[in-house]
């Protein structure tokens, strides 16, 4: 396995601040794209780990880029014959000091410190709940809203029912209008407490926020 190859990533613009990355130049994304078909014959060819040095490559180079980070978890899902745990204890064991980073970076609002941390958790485990959510928040925190929604659909795949990722994929999700399936994500809270009367009060809020948005009554 090349776990530690996905280390070896073009420099890394910015560090730190609100985003923690510089306007990508079309040289770059130039150069970008040439690595991500070169990924993609190697994904074409089940080269799983060469394809994950690529691939992390492009994610650190273009966190927003949607096929970039679809391509990234895809191969490795793939990788791991979709068994929804990942490589072995030990393997995973071995990244532990990477999600404490990512942990780490997001209360210290280091976004692309915490994507790039991400990023080497996921090659054990592309189905890391915590990994992912976090992942998701950096990339909200950026701007990169179907990035952020795409880490959440993948740790809603990873854990259907757990209370936190679906709570934090409604908030999302009712941020954009999508109220019917933000409403959904909390009546499967409800399932797991039903007697939370705080997810009561959401899933009629967003009830009443689609109301308004439907009949149009929020302008003027």
């Amino acid at each position: 396995m090349a776990l530690e190859d996905s280390s070896n990533v073009p420099e890394q613009e910015g560090g730190g601040g609100s985003d923690g990355r510089e306007p990508i130049s079309a040289a770059k994304r130039k150069r970008l794209q040439k690595v991500f078909e070169h990924a993609s014959k190697q994904m074409s060819q089940d080269n799983f780990d060469y394809a994950t040095t690529l691939l992390n490559q492009c994610v650190v180079g273009d966190p927003g880029n949607l096929i970039y980070v679809q391509s990234y978890v895809g191969n490795l899902q793939k990788k791991y014959k979709n068994n929804r745990k990942g490589a072995n204890f030990v393997a995973q064991l071995a990244q532990r000091g990477a999600k404490n980073a990512t942990r780490k970076a997001i209360h210290q609002e280091k976004w692309m410190d915490a994507i790039s941390n991400g990023l080497k958790v996921l090659t054990v485990n592309p189905w890391d709940v915590s990994t992912l959510t976090a992942m998701a928040t950096a990339s909200e925190k950026m701007g990169d809203d179907e990035v952020e929604l795409y880490y959440l659909k993948c740790a809603l795949q990873a854990n259907m029912n757990d209370p936190a990722v679906n709570i934090q994929c409604a908030e999302a999700l009712a941020t954009r209008g999508q109220f019917d399936q933000a409403i959904a994500c909390l009546h499967r809270v409800e399932k797991v407490r039903p007697e939370d009367e705080e997810i009561q009060k959401l899933i009629s809020k967003y009830a009443v926020q689609k109301t308004i948005n439907q009949g149009g009554l929020g302008k003027g």
